[in-house]
């Protein structure tokens, strides 16, 4: 599977067929008839018709609102709005929405926590060779190079745990900000299917029963999901 990158604007004049290992990145909009079972990022918009199956990244807005304007099976993730003509399937296929979390820090992120439960787990281990070497005696040198390897997976705990708050905290300034602008936004044209899972911040909203479209935000004073 091929990867493509631009610094800048990419356009694919047709579609996307990729598999698990295909990327598509731009530093600022992709536009793109359609994409299917591609991963998609762009530092500004994507711009396509119409989606299956695919992880689709934006810094700026996903925007489906030509051609059939059909997103289905994929994840979304943007950090102001997604906008289009029909979402999910008739079949309930599991079809996700982030919206308002910036996909490459929530990336981030997600690396950061993995390595944290990797360091943890190296303590952990260090830690109970160090107990079986202090009970058997087996030696100060060893227990001191034991003990050495604690203390460097636990500064890497604490380094890593530091860079999630710093994390946390530029989402906490993102989610201000994207709330005074009256973001973000999630705007369906004709009809949401069931098995759409919305996502605003920590707010959550599954879609139970196929319904007709609208717009979906975050209520300023419950928090909650809600559609008009």
């Amino acid at each position: 599977d091929a990867e493509v990158k631009a610094g800048k604007s990419l356009t694919v004049s047709a579609g996307i067929l990729a598999g698990d290992q295909g990327l598509i990145q731009a530093g600022d909009d992709v536009r793109v008839k359609f994409t299917q079972n591609a991963t998609v990022r762009a530092g500004g918009n994507v711009v396509l018709e119409m989606d299956t199956n695919s992880t689709i990244e934006s810094g700026g807005s996903i925007l489906a609102k030509e051609g059939s304007g059909h997103l289905r099976g994929g994840r979304y993730l943007a950090v102001e709005s997604l906008v289009a003509k029909e979402l999910g399937s008739n079949y309930g296929v599991e079809t996700h929405v982030r919206l308002g979390t910036n996909p490459q820090m929530l990336r981030e992120l997600q690396r950061i926590q993995k390595e944290l439960r990797a360091s943890h787990a190296r303590a952990s281990k260090l830690q109970r060779q160090r107990d079986v070497d202090t009970a058997k005696r087996l030696g100060q040198a060893l227990t001191r190079e034991l003990a050495s390897g604690i203390r460097c997976a636990m500064k890497a705990q604490r380094d890593l745990k530091k860079s999630t708050v710093l994390l946390e905290q530029q989402q906490a300034n993102l989610e201000a900000t994207m709330a005074e602008a009256g973001l973000p936004l999630l705007r369906i044209e004709k009809t949401i299917h069931s098995g759409v899972t919305i996502q605003m911040g920590n707010a959550r909203l599954l879609i139970e029963q196929t319904r007709p479209g609208g717009t979906f935000s975050r209520d300023a004073i419950t928090g909650e999901i809600t559609q008009t």
